[in-house]
Parts: C-alpha cells; sequence; structure tokens
C-alpha cells in the first residue's frame, strides 16, 4: 500500500512518500492538469469592490507573477522560480508565485496555470481577502496584506474601473401587470440558470475525480509498489554486484543479462539487468513480472526479492540458488 502526506504552509511545503515521486516530472508522466490543488480561501470579510474590477484585478496580478517566476529562472544558476507583486488596488493586492527548483520552465508554467485557472474560475466571485492555492510543485496566493518581506518585484497598476451598470426604466405605457410578469420571467430565468451551472459543476467535478482516482491507480509505479517487495536503489545493487564485473556475470537471456550479488546483510542475490531501453513497453514489462513473481509462493519456484528503477535501467532482484532451479526453465539463462 502506498504511503505518504503532505503539509503547506505560507513558504514551504513538506511532502513525504512510499513512491519515487520524482519520476513523475518525466516528460510522458507529467500532466499539471491531473495535480490534486489543495485551496484556501478567506472565509471571512469580503473585499467591497465589483466584482468583475477584482477579478480583473487579480487575473492581471496572476498573469505577471507566473510570466516573471519562470523568466526569473533562466536568469540564475540556482534555477529559482519565485516572484512576488503589488497591484495598486483599493484595497492594495500582494502576489506570490514560486514553483520547485525540479521542474523546467514549461513545466513552472504549467503548474501554475493550472493554479492559476482554478482559483479565477473557481473563487474570485467570493472576493475573499486572501486566497491560497497550492500543489505539490508550485504555489500561488493573493492578499490585501503582505504575503512576503521586503519590497515586491513588481509594481502593477490597476485595471480600469468598469463603468456603473446602466439601469434600464421601463416604457411609461407598460402597465403594472406587465412589469410583475417581467420581474417573474426575470427571475425564473436566473432561477434556472442557477440550477443549470449547479447540476454541471456536480458533473464536471466527478468526472474529474473520477479521473484523478483512475490515474493514480493505474500508475505503473504504483502498481509496482503493491507487489509487496523490495524497491532497491542502484547503489545498492552496484555495490553487491562490484558495479556489475564480468566476474560476477552468471548468464544472460530472457530480456536481459544476470549477475550475482552480495547484500550489505551478507545475502546472496541475483541481478537480472532488463534489455528494454526504458521504453513505456519496457517498465510495463517490468510491471507484469513484478506482480506475478511477487505473489507467487512455491518452493520450487526462485523468489523475486524486489526491483530497481533508474533513469532509463530496470533492475529484478531473485534469491540466488546456487544449484539451479526453475528459473532456468523460467527464464533461459545461458550460463558462461
Amino acid at each position: 500500500m502506498d504511503k505518504g502526506a503532505a503539509v503547506f504552509r505560507d513558504a514551504c511545503v513538506l511532502l513525504f512518500t512510499s513512491i519515487r515521486f520524482l519520476d513523475f516530472l518525466r516528460k510522458d508522466q507529467w500532466l499539471a492538469s491531473e495535480l490534486l490543488a489543495v485551496i484556501y480561501a478567506d472565509p471571512g470579510s469580503v473585499i467591497n469592490a465589483p466584482a468583475a474590477w477584482f477579478s480583473a484585478a487579480v487575473t492581471g496580478i496572476f498573469t505577471a507573477l507566473v510570466d516573471t517566476a519562470v523568466a526569473a529562472a533562466a536568469s540564475n544558476s540556482t534555477r529559482k522560480y519565485f516572484a512576488t507583486a503589488e497591484i495598486d488596488f483599493d484595497p492594495t493586492l500582494y502576489g506570490l508565485a514560486q514553483c520547485a527548483p525540479d521542474l523546467t520552465p514549461a513545466q513552472c508554467r504549467d503548474c501554475l496555470g493550472n493554479l492559476v485557472a482554478v482559483v479565477t474560475t473557481q473563487f474570485l466571485s467570493r472576493r475573499a481577502p486572501r486566497t491560497s492555492a497550492f500543489v505539490v510543485w508550485c504555489s500561488l496566493r493573493y492578499s490585501v496584506a503582505p504575503v512576503f518581506e521586503g519590497r515586491a518585484i513588481l509594481q502593477l497598476a490597476a485595471p480600469p474601473e468598469p463603468p456603473p451598470e446602466a439601469t434600464l426604466a421601463p416604457p411609461a405605457s407598460e402597465s403594472g401587470a406587465g412589469t410583475k410578469r417581467s420581474t417573474a420571467g426575470i427571475y425564473a430565468g436566473i432561477a434556472c440558470s442557477v440550477v443549470l451551472v449547479w447540476i454541471l459543476s456536480v458533473f464536471f467535478f466527478i468526472r474529474f475525480r473520477r479521473r484523478i482516482k483512475a490515474t493514480e491507480s493505474d500508475h505503473p509505479l504504483k502498481k509496482i509498489g503493491r507487489a509487496h517487495c523490495t524497491i532497491f536503489d542502484m547503489p545498492t545493487l552496484q555495490e553487491a554486484t562490484e558495479h556489475f564485473s564480468k566476474k560476477n556475470k552468471i548468464g544472460e537471456g530472457g530480456f536481459g543479462n544476470v549477475y550475482k550479488g552480495i547484500l550489505s546483510d551478507g545475502q546472496e542475490v541475483a541481478v537480472k539487468i532488463l534489455l528494454l531501453g526504458g521504453t513505456e513497453h519496457g517498465l510495463h514489462q517490468l510491471l507484469n513480472e513484478v506482480m506475478i513473481l511477487a505473489e507467487l509462493q512455491h518452493k520450487n519456484l526462485v523468489r523475486l526479492q524486489g526491483f530497481c528503477s533508474h533513469q532509463n535501467d530496470t533492475l529484478l532482484v531473485y534469491e540466488y540458488i546456487k544449484n539451479g532451479s526453475l528459473d532456468n526453465f523460467l527464464f533461459v539463462f545461458t550460463h558462461i
């Protein structure tokens, strides 16, 4: 069973997990829209400003923050994605955006852009004085109080205030009964629109949640994590096999070479390097072999001890049988 937790604070994110979460940054695994965002909107007072004006101000500060944070990484050797901003609104708004340094500039923009979309479409109507959005890889926030120390990197002007909405007077010839019918029709239309929006929101929310759960459960690394076997790191296996020296090579075949190794606790193992080039087919080949062998427990079957996935290499670790076993038939080793 996968285990993990994440804690979000204003200045940092703390994460631990039983899976190799950095593998999700690979180009073929990265999907910002699948990241589950944590949003906090201050439930206190409402900003007393026209909704459209407030929305334009927050959208403007977010757009500037994302562009500046991504550009900042290109101008420093430490790849720090970070930006702060202050906008001359009533009241003054402060903003902050940042990404983890492990991300590429494109991934940082995707991550922050996803948070911008969630906040602007779902939370700006509340006109909360403070809203923060977090995922593991990036964070975004605005507030009527400073959320950083010192002077903001960006000094922004407020967008033009929209003109007041004009109210149309009813025609002089319109009767009182006609006015009542018109008002009733407007209220009915508004009510129908609200109900329709609510139904559509529930529908898309359920679909979104199901998609996230399906993606998480189908991820090959997570399936392997449920196979009840040990996850080895590459340095451990290199030390055990003397860096896969020729003298420790005991066979080849079955899509890979096999080396004898001795772990730090003295246990003898056989390490199989799958020659599949790190492709998606290779990862699924590893998954199938791990899932099957980890569940098999029989005295005549060689037992799978664990596996290792390192960059484009995939390795399986078996118990070492000195005098041979059924793995000769299962994996067709050609002994040297």
